[in-house]
């Protein structure tokens, strides 16, 4: 390039960062040196030093790198002296604004020890090129470092420096080591945080007790320690699982940590309760079986639900209430009169009730059960001469067609007779295929329907009482639609399949107890009694197998 390089104006500019890429990078005291070596070899004129920044290149928003840019468009200077120029860009957005203003002839050339970038398609190709790689070695770096954390995560240890009360382990690789008890200082936090537990203490008091009356002193390290403790760390502890035993994985949620704890949770709920703090106090997020299957009975909005808890003087623990509430109506008690908390025991006595409506002895689904699989046999050749009549109807229609298309061919019949024709024999063959499908396993589906439904109503109870969140709220979904909550009290449409068994209950109880199954001496007489009470339940079972024939479990 014709260009003088002696006159050009430069800007001296250099960077570091903490960065895993800017670890064993020049200091900035270095580069300056580097640059002032390179003025004294090349004669260049430095018209501006730029203060050194300590800024991570991978974002954008360098304060220096942009004053820098500024001077550049608006004639300030008009070249760049660097160390290295993986100094001026790890990012896409500043490399191009700098390559754009070389384009625009605003930057005439960016200088480093070792090389000089013109506005020449191969200097600019090879600038671009030490962006890229400067990039894609922080994204690495990026990449591995989060990969590294994950590790820990996943092995139940925390990245980065123990908390007060707690170490880093020694004498381990790095990147290997776990978080051990801190013997002197551990005790000491532990009295912390019994005295908040006895609510007689603001954190205030605690920390001053801590340093003057206990003598705590943070760890020295070669950049810092031996220092009292600070009101935000003091705070810091009293809110943190990671003294419960708990820290966050990769995933976001709080898991069970391999450190040894401090606390439990329980002493953790109470000190949250203590601080008046509205925020983490659990380790996972708080689990409602109902949220998102009641509505609301007087606006019809969605039935939300929110926990309190309180601490118990008798035994000094937290306890837990579910509440289920209208948020419509909390916020608007004008429009809607369901602001009031309905407690989930309330809620889920009701429901207990109601599956009763419908629980079945498994004496009666034991053989009422056996009782159908010979019933359905009988049903499965009825529904195979059906499904042979349909297939015959479909040969029928299939000639049928290809008649009128010979008859066409041969100007038997006109177009518009044709069209009417094809339409009409279409129409029945789609319909008769139709059957035809439904037919094919309709005893089979029948079976499964009714052993669903008999199963279902034996069990649901039992499981309902004793299962966790996730089975009482599919228990819930099956049973029925359309929940309502008004006043405390739940109303709701059975699903079709559990009509008959709750409509049929009694006459069904009442069969059993006559009958007396298990006293008969004889099988066959036996078998014939089952069949009679089955015949209770069947017919009304059969009418609504069409209108829902996939009961969920």
């Amino acid at each position: 390039m014709n260009i003088d390089i002696k006159r050009v104006r430069f800007g001296a500019y250099m960077r570091k960062s903490m960065e895993a890429a800017d670890r064993q990078v020049l200091s900035l005291e270095d580069q300056r040196r580097e640059i002032q070596e390179m003025v004294v070899k090349s004669g260049i004129n430095i018209v501006k030093w730029y203060p050194g920044e300590s800024r991570t290149a991978h974002k954008r928003g360098r304060p220096v790198y942009g004053e820098m840019m500024n001077d550049i468009e608006s004639g300030v200077i008009d070249g760049v002296a660097v160390w290295h120029a993986n100094r001026l860009a790890r990012n896409a957005f500043d490399g191009g604004l700098l390559i754009t203003l070389i384009d625009e002839k605003k930057l005439a050339v960016v200088k480093t020890p070792t090389k000089e970038y013109y506005d020449d398609p191969n200097d600019k190709f090879f600038l671009q090129f030490e962006f890229g790689m400067a990039k894609k070695t922080s994204d690495d770096g990026g990449v591995a470092v989060k990969r590294a954390l994950n590790t820990k995560k996943d092995m139940g240890w925390r990245p980065g420096s123990a908390p007060p009360g707690y170490k880093n382990s020694m004498f381990k690789p790095r990147g290997e080591n776990d978080i051990e008890v801190d013997l002197e200082r551990f005790p000491i936090v532990r009295k912390a945080w019994d005295l908040m537990l006895t609510g007689n203490y603001t954190a205030d008091e605690i920390l001053w007790k801590v340093n003057n009356e206990w003598g705590y002193r943070s760890r020295k390290t070669r950049v810092r320690g031996d220092r009292p403790m600070s009101r935000s760390t003091i705070y810091r502890i009293f809110t943190d699982l990671f003294f419960a035993g708990l820290i966050i994985g990769r995933d976001g949620n709080w898991k069970k940590g391999e450190h040894t704890p401090m606390v439990t949770i329980e002493e953790y709920d109470q000190v949250q309760i203590i601080l008046g703090r509205e925020g983490k106090r659990r380790p996972n997020r708080h689990e409602y079986a109902f949220t998102g299957l009641f509505d609301c009975g007087d606006c019809e909005r969605r039935i939300s639900a929110t926990f309190k808890e309180k601490v118990l003087k008798s035994t000094k623990r937290v306890a837990t209430y579910s509440l289920y509430y209208c948020p419509h109506g909390r916020k608007h008690p004008e429009e809607c009169s369901q602001g009031l908390y309905t407690n989930v025991d309330t809620i889920e006595g009701q429901i207990a009730e109601e599956i009763e409506k419908f629980r079945i002895l498994p004496e009666f689904q034991d053989w009422a059960l056996t009782v159908l699989a010979e019933q359905s046999d009988q049903e499965i050749d009825e529904q195979a001469k059906i499904y042979a009549m349909q297939q015959k109807t479909v040969a029928d229609l299939e000639k049928q067609f290809e008649n009128i298309r010979h008859m066409r061919a041969r100007d038997m019949i006109t177009d518009e007779e044709f069209l009417r024709d094809k339409e009409r024999i279409s129409n029945e063959l789609t319909l008769t295929k139709a059957k035809m499908s439904e037919t094919g396993d309709k005893a089979a589906t029948w079976r499964e329907l009714t052993k669903r439904a008999f199963k279902f109503a034996c069990h649901a109870k039992s499981a309902f009482v004793s299962g966790n969140t996730e089975t009482k709220r599919a228990i819930v979904s099956a049973m029925g639609l359309n929940w309502r909550l008004k006043d405390h009290m739940l109303t709701f449409e059975p699903v079709e399949w559990l009509i008959p068994i709750i409509e049929q209950k009694a006459t069904i109880e009442s069969r059993i107890n006559e009958f007396e199954l298990a006293k008969v001496s004889t099988e066959s007489k036996q078998l014939q009694r089952q069949k009679v009470a089955l015949a209770t339940l069947r017919p009304n079972l059969r009418e609504r197998r069409d209108s829902n024939p996939q009961p969920r479990p």
